[in-house]
């Protein structure tokens, strides 16, 4: 019999597909839940963070090996000995408000007392001396990667357990970026993660049930056209601009 692709397809996205169909990317979200000590800043920015979180990865894992041989000879093999968890980076866009900065310089200040006016006086958000660490407890935050199937039933929940900030990038500006929107890479180091699985449901009549995520899917895909919006060439473009603006709600 003759390998037919559209078959496979067939098998791969139908209702009745033992893979119930690919996971998409773009159909996810993140939530942060914040640290048991957090400061103003950062309880104040965690309801914009899943709005503003752009791009994230699902975080993966590698193992530690040691080469053996058996009777000192012969093939060799490699044993497990411990397990390195990668950082997750998140990508945020930078918002007027200050949301993202607030967010992440409230946990730096949580983490680790840097505020000059603490050198002879404790002070700050931990009322520290500088250079005084905080308590694990006080800065580990929870933090949810979603992805969801195109119906908006939550197919997979990864769990981020004790999620710490371990960097964040400089963030880029210039004058010659003016069709651009301003972006910062914050990396988290994390405990351990967990995952959760569900079968989407087969009910093609689904309402008001995951209105969050198709909010964020609408807000970020306004996010796109923004970037997008260069000075049109001519009327044709600024039609084109306008009509996808109105498409997604902007006008």
């Amino acid at each position: 019999m003759a390998f037919d692709i559209n078959e496979i397809k067939a098998q791969a996205i139908g209702t009745d597909s033992p893979v119930g169909g690919y996971v998409r990317p773009n159909l996810c979200l993140v939530r942060v839940t914040p640290p048991q000590g957090a400061n103003s800043k950062v309880k104040n920015a965690i309801p914009a963070l899943t709005f503003l979180a752009s791009n994230f990865v699902v975080p993966g894992m590698s193992f530690n090996t040691v080469d053996i041989k058996r009777q000192g000879m012969g093939l060799l093999e490699r044993r497990t000995t411990g397990i390195n968890i990668r950082t997750l980076p998140i990508t945020f866009f930078v918002d007027q408000k200050g949301s993202v900065m607030n967010f992440l310089t409230g946990l730096s200040e949580l983490q680790t007392e840097y505020n000059p006016n603490t050198l002879t006086i404790p002070g700050g958000a931990t009322n520290a001396f500088y250079g005084e660490v905080g308590y694990f407890d006080s800065y580990a935050c929870q933090i949810e990667v979603q992805t969801f199937a195109p119906e908006g039933d939550k197919i997979i929940d990864y769990t981020v357990i004790d999620a710490t900030l371990a960097s964040y990038d400089d963030v880029a500006l210039g004058w010659a970026q003016n069709n651009e929107i301003a972006t910062v890479v914050a990396q988290f180091n994390f405990r351990s993660f967990t995952s959760n699985f569900s079968e989407p449901t087969k009910d093609s009549q689904i309402s008001n049930r995951l209105n969050l995520f198709q909010f964020i899917s609408k807000y970020k895909g306004a996010i796109e056209v923004v970037k997008s919006l260069k000075k049109p060439s001519g009327v044709g473009d600024a039609l084109n601009l306008l009509n996808n603006a109105k498409t997604l709600g902007m006008f």
